[in-house]
């Protein structure tokens, strides 16, 4: 899968910008054209200090001018790919840093592994992974809490 904006990028550099705050964010967009019309996507790196609704600006707006004018797909999938796309598109930062190599193996990380866990607050905190299932692990904390939180939360201790 390409992305755009990582073009000439090694899968450690990428690696490295998910750690420094970068996003990996699919946005949808439409085209029509009277009867046929098309839904496609794009895998865009949203760097850190960049916006992501911004970054989905050109996607958003290609499906306002574009894919209206297909009926009847295009007056449904038009507003539905510019509500995901203001709502910040899909965030797929943990499958790309488990393709790029750091912190969460594709299928999670392994049961018993030690992670740090990074919450809301800005900190990480350690765990040990109890179970991994698509983009949640449920890990347990050092004080006995257990809870499934994103993946993409999730870094190898």
């Amino acid at each position: 899968m390409a992305i755009k904006g990582a073009e000439g990028l090694t899968n450690r550099d990428l690696a490295a910008l998910i750690d420094q705050g970068a996003r990996v964010v699919v946005f949808r967009y439409c085209i029509s054209i009277v009867v046929i019309t098309f839904r496609r996507s794009a895998t865009v790196l949203v760097r850190p200090g960049q916006s992501v609704k911004a970054a989905g600006l050109p996607y958003t707006l290609m499906s306002l001018a574009l894919g209206w004018w297909g009926f009847p797909f295009g007056l449904i999938f038009t507003p539905i790919a510019i509500a995901q796309n203001l709502s910040g598109g899909t965030d797929v930062t943990g499958q790309m840093r488990a393709a790029a190599g750091g912190g969460a193996l594709p299928g999670g990380p392994p049961r018993g592994a030690q992670v740090q866990v990074l919450w809301s607050d800005g900190r990480s905190y350690p765990a040990g992974v109890i179970e991994a299932r698509g983009d949640q692990v449920y890990v347990r904390f050092p004080d006995g809490r257990e809870q499934w939180v994103p993946a993409q939360h999730v870094r190898a201790a």
